[in-house]
C-alpha cells in the first residue's frame, strides 16, 4: 500500500504520528507534502511545496493541485491529513478528484468550533460525512461528533502515540523542579504557569522551571519572568529537537492549555516518569486520572493550579506510585505498538 499525506506539525508530534504507520507491513510508501523536509523516518518521503506556497493565499490554491498530482503520480491508495483548516480540504479536493479513499485525523479541538457555527455547520457536517475513516484523539471527541449528527461507523479512537522505550526515566540527578514543554502561545496560558511558580518562591521555596519550546509570546513571557523576579529560577530554552533529554532531568511536567486534544507533550511526560499537572480539557481525562496518575486541574482555575504545583513539589518523594501509573497509562493505551494495531484494524476494514 502506498500512502499520500499533507501536513505541517513539529518534529515530535510528526514523529507520534508516522513512525506507528511506517511499522505497518502493508505500507510500503509514505509520500508526505510539506513546506519542508521533517524527520527521517524509514518509508516515508518527502515531497517539498515549491516556495511560493510560503504565502498563504498560493498555498492554498496551488498545494491541493500538487497534492492531487503526486496521488496520481505516486499511484497512492490512500490521502491522509491532518488538520481541518487547510489540510482536510485539500485531501477532500484530491479524493474528489483521483476517487482515492481520504482519512482525517483530527489535531486539537479547533475544528469542532467550526460546527458550532451556524453559517459553517452543515459543510463541517458534510466534509466529515465525506471521509473514509475520521480518526479523533479520545472517547470524549468522539462521542461529540456522534451528538452533532458524524456517521459513528466513520469514527476510529486513533491519536499519536509515543516511543516509550525512548521515553522512560533515568536514575540521573534532577536540576528543573518544574518544566512546560510546548508552544508559547495565548491559548496555552504559560503566563499563568510563570504566576503560579512566582508564588512558589516567594513562599520561600527554593525551586526552578524550564520552559521549553517557542512561540509569539516568548518576548512577553520573559518581560513577565523579570517583572515578577524570578529571571534566577526560571530558564527559557527555546526549540529543542530532542525534550527527552529535559524531561530526564526534571520532576514535575505542568501545563495549563485552554483546549487540547491529546498533548504528545504530556503523554511524553507521562511515559518519563515525571509527576504531571493538567487540565481537565477535552480528551486529557480520560488518559490522566486525578491522584491516579498526575493531577487535573478545572480548567482556569488558577488557586488551583498554584495549589496543585505547590502540593506537588513539597510531596513530590512521596508521590511515586502516581509517576508509576503514569507511565502503565501511556505503555499500555499509547504506546506505538497500540497505534500499529489499531492502524491495522482500520486498514482491513477500508481494503
Amino acid at each position: 500500500m502506498i500512502m499520500i499525506s499533507i501536513c505541517q506539525m513539529g518534529v515530535s508530534t510528526f514523529r507520534a504520528k508516522f513512525v506507528p504507520l511506517s511499522q505497518l507491513d502493508r505500507i510500503e510508501k509514505i509520500f508526505v507534502v510539506r513546506r519542508n523536509p521533517g524527520p527521517k523516518i524509514p518509508k516515508v518521503e518527502y515531497i517539498v511545496l515549491p516556495g511560493i506556497c510560503k504565502l498563504s493565499i498560493f498555498h492554498l490554491i496551488v498545494s491541493p493541485i500538487i497534492l492531487t498530482y503526486y496521488t496520481v503520480k505516486k499511484k497512492a491508495d490512500i490521502i491522509l491529513t491532518y488538520h481541518f483548516i487547510p489540510y482536510l480540504l485539500f485531501g477532500f479536493f484530491a479524493s474528489k478528484m483521483t476517487k482515492k479513499p481520504h482519512i482525517f485525523c483530527q489535531t486539537g479541538s479547533i475544528c469542532q468550533h467550526y460546527i458550532e457555527r451556524k453559517c459553517l455547520r452543515r459543510i463541517t457536517k458534510s466534509l466529515l460525512n465525506s471521509l473514509s475513516a475520521f480518526n479523533v484523539p479520545g472517547m470524549q471527541t468522539l462521542e461529540y461528533w456522534v451528538n452533532h449528527g458524524i456517521n459513528t461507523d466513520k469514527i476510529r479512537v486513533l491519536h499519536s502515540t509515543i516511543d516509550t522505550e525512548k521515553f522512560s526515566s533515568r536514575d540521573v540527578e534532577k536540576k528543573f523542579d518544574f518544566i512546560y514543554i510546548g508552544e508559547l502561545g495565548s491559548h496555552k496560558r504559560v503566563d499563568k504557569i510563570i504566576t503560579a511558580f512566582s508564588q512558589i518562591v516567594k513562599s520561600g521555596t527554593e525551586a526552578s522551571l524550564a520552559i521549553v519550546g517557542t512561540g509569539k509570546d516568548e518576548d512577553q513571557l520573559k518581560t513577565l519572568v523579570r517583572s515578577l523576579q524570578v529571571e534566577n529560577s526560571v530558564e527559557f530554552f527555546g526549540y529543542q529537537k530532542d525534550v527527552v533529554e529535559f524531561l530526564v532531568l526534571a520532576k514535575i511536567f505542568v501545563m495549563f492549555s485552554k483546549a487540547e486534544g491529546l498533548p504528545v507533550a504530556l503523554m511524553e511526560a507521562m511515559s518519563t516518569e515525571l509527576l504531571v499537572i493538567a487540565p481537565d480539557v477535552n480528551n486529557i481525562p480520560g488518559m490522566l486520572k486525578n491522584n491516579v496518575s498526575g493531577y487535573l486541574v478545572e480548567s482556569g482555575n488558577f488557586q488551583e493550579l498554584f495549589e496543585k504545583m505547590n502540593y506537588a513539589l513539597t510531596n513530590y518523594h512521596n508521590l511515586n506510585h502516581l509517576r508509576k501509573n503514569a507511565r502503565e497509562e501511556i505503555v499500555t493505551n499509547h504506546s506505538y505498538g497500540v497505534a500499529v494495531r489499531k492502524w491495522e484494524m482500520l486498514f482491513a476494514r477500508l481494503t
